[in-house]
């Protein structure tokens, strides 16, 4: 018998262990923590060479090279 996995690709999986991932570290917080949650991931991600994070006027980010 096969099972989801035998037939799911591996970026598939990835992205949703990424996400559940994402619901448990988030589930049940205040949304000012959420929110700063995903902003230290911009941070952390802006660490790729040659990107920075720009601040959005609505209080967003936005990645630029």
């Amino acid at each position: 018998m096969k099972t989801r996995d035998d037939y799911t690709p591996k970026a598939l999986r990835e992205v949703w262990a990424w996400k559940d991932s994402v619901y448990r570290d988030t589930a049940g917080k205040e949304f000012s923590e959420v929110r700063s949650y995903f902003a230290d991931g911009m941070k952390e991600a802006a660490q790729i060479p040659g990107a920075s994070i720009v601040t959005n006027a609505d209080g967003s980010y936005s990645f630029k090279r």
